[in-house]
């Protein structure tokens, strides 16, 4: 009963209906059998007796087994093979099944001309596949235990992978955002990402993240990272940049350097006409830089070697 109710929520109705029948067809013989049965032969009255009357159910026998060579007073040698029966139905997980052959060989006589009595080896029978069932429910019950359990972490898992995505979209869309706060040239270091591959450069975090997903793409083609010369630039670097570089540099406060958005590579990148600014100008807006018009070849302050990440 306590296996049937513990697997019902994990063995189908059909799985647990052999179970209950079987049950069922146990309780019906056991109420079939009487408190006192006559004995039908007098020279197996002692056997007969002990074998069928009502008694402990198996694996409650307790009787101590008669002297080896003799039996106890008042009983048969049955009683010896029940208590043992009894003890190896407590000690193994298949020692029911030899137990109820023992009990059955008990009380089918001494020898075939003997008369069984059927009630009670059908209860032993019936008992035996109580037992039998009773483990495969177990068995199907924990294996779908287990199932559940499987699928419930890959769904917890597949859950955690969907929120990571949702906050790397978050942060991202945050990201483009965050310096919104601050004014041109005033962007604390904290709010800024460092260029993995160009020591002190800082961007605005995602473009940060994009100008290295570019630089892996221009470093197979090659074999050599992009050569960053200038990217975050504060409002006192812009006025300095003003002093010396003159119409050069925008006004102090409008530059978009000032917004972490900015770039000015080297490497062969700023002249117009090499493979360097050649293969950028083919594959940096697969990354999200752009070269403005008017850092373009024909626009009114041509800067070859100033991107812009526009995401």
């Amino acid at each position: 009963a306590a296996v049937r109710t513990s697997a019902s929520g994990s063995v189908s109705d059909a799985e647990l209906a052999p179970l209950a029948d079987a049950v069922a067809t146990l309780a019906a013989l056991v109420g079939k059998a009487p408190a006192q049965p006559a004995l039908r032969d007098p020279a197996v009255a002692g056997r007969a007796s002990r074998g069928v009357s009502r008694g402990p159910v198996l694996g409650a026998i307790s009787a101590p087994p008669a002297p080896t060579g003799a039996a106890s007073p008042g009983t048969s040698s049955t009683a010896g093979t029940s208590s043992t029966a009894a003890t190896d139905a407590v000690q193994s997980p298949d020692a029911p099944r030899r137990a109820a052959t023992r009990i059955a060989d008990d009380l089918r006589g001494v020898d075939d001309a003997t008369p069984v009595d059927k009630v009670a080896a059908g209860v032993i029978v019936a008992a035996a596949r109580v037992v039998d069932l009773t483990s495969q429910v177990r068995t199907s019950a924990q294996a779908a235990d287990q199932a559940a359990a499987a699928a419930a972490q890959t769904t917890q898992a597949a859950a955690q992978a969907a929120q990571q995505r949702a906050a790397q979209t978050a942060r991202k869309a945050a990201e483009r955002l965050s310096l919104a706060a601050y004014a041109n040239g005033r962007v604390p270091a904290s709010a800024l990402c460092p260029i993995a591959f160009a020591t002190g450069q800082q961007l605005r975090c995602d473009a940060a993240e994009a100008l290295a997903q570019l630089n892996v793409s221009y470093r197979a083609q090659f074999g050599a990272n992009l050569v960053v010369t200038d990217s975050y630039r504060s409002y006192a670097a812009q006025v300095t940049c003003t002093a010396t570089k003159g119409s050069l540099c925008a006004t102090p406060g409008t530059s978009n350097h000032g917004l972490g958005v900015a770039v000015d590579l080297g490497g062969g990148m700023q002249q117009s006409g090499s493979k360097q600014h050649a293969w950028m100008t083919a594959h940096a807006g697969e990354f999200g830089f752009d070269l403005p018009d008017w850092a373009g070849p024909s626009g009114n302050k041509p800067e070859p070697w100033h991107w812009e990440f526009t995401g």
